[in-house]
Formats: structure tokens, C-alpha cells, sequence
């Protein structure tokens, strides 16, 4: 399930997991239990399913339009990680809302796994913040212009 992948991409499916099985057994059977965040292996997902009645897929689903798709047809073992620290949560919230923006312009999503693209959201981001106030037009809000093609799957 983890080989090759970060330390802290380990941590955050092992919380996940754990929570699930410790938060599930105090609940009514009336309650249904999603795990939404932090999951990102197609294994990690199936054992959360073990305990829980469903995981979300936000920000996955976001750089992988079809990574529900390929999952199911055993395309993939997990979704893409991206260069962005986990905790960075505004930076990943950014990025999200920026490849919904690319693809409701018809261009592909941002290949986030990459350094220089998370570089340029980064730099992007920085400036929106410093001058947001003043920014009534939102011309500061540019647009990632490296799209990724969709096959293109990075090592993680």
C-alpha cells in the first residue's frame, strides 16, 4: 500500500484508518460513517470501507476527473499526491478550485505532482493574498498554463 510514498502520505492514511475503527463502534446503527480526507490508496479506501459506509474524494477528484473510473476498472492503486504539504490547507483548497476552474474552460486539470507547476500556484497564490484587497477584478487569480496530459501518471 505505501511503498515509495512519503512518510507523512503514510501517517495521514494510518490516522484516517484509525479513527475510523475507533469512532465507528460508539455510534448507533442508524448512523452512517464517511471518512472524507486523507485517503489517497485504493487499499487504505477498501480497508476504510471494512468500518465506514463510504470515503470521500474531494480534492483526489479534483486532479483526477475520472480516478472513480479508473479505480473501479483497476487502472490505478491510488489516487496522485500532489507537491503540496499536507498541511497547507489553503494552498490545496486553492489548487482544487483552480483545476475546477481549468476544466470548466475545457483545459485539462494542472499536473500537481509536479514541483514547478506547484511552484507557479504557490507564487500565485502569494500574490493574490498580498493584494487581494485591492484586486476587485480578480486579475491576480492567473491560470496554471501547464496542463498535463490525461494519461500522464506520476510516480508517487
Amino acid at each position: 500500500m505505501y511503498h515509495g510514498w512519503r512518510e507523512t502520505t503514510k501517517q495521514r492514511e494510518a490516522f484516517f484508518l484509525d479513527f475510523a475503527d475507533k469512532i465507528v463502534p460508539s455510534l448507533t446503527g442508524k448512523t452512517k460513517v464517511y471518512v472524507t480526507g486523507g485517503l489517497r490508496s485504493v487499499s487504505g479506501m477498501v480497508e476504510a470501507l471494512d468500518s465506514v459506509d463510504g470515503v470521500g474524494l474531494g480534492r483526489p477528484l479534483t486532479n483526477e476527473w475520472f480516478l472513480c473510473k479508473d479505480i473501479l476498472e483497476g487502472k490505478v492503486d491510488a489516487a496522485v499526491i500532489p507537491d503540496i504539504p499536507a498541511d497547507n490547507f489553503w494552498l490545496s483548497l486553492m489548487a482544487g478550485n483552480r483545476q475546477m476552474r481549468l476544466v470548466g474552460m475545457g483545459a485539462e486539470p494542472a499536473d500537481l505532482s509536479r514541483k514547478e507547476v506547484v511552484d507557479e500556484l504557490r507564487s500565485s497564490y502569494n500574490d493574490w493574498v498580498t493584494h487581494k484587497s485591492t484586486d476587485k477584478e480578480l486579475g491576480r487569480y492567473k491560470q496554471i498554463d501547464k496542463p498535463h496530459a490525461p494519461d500522464a501518471r506520476p510516480n508517487y
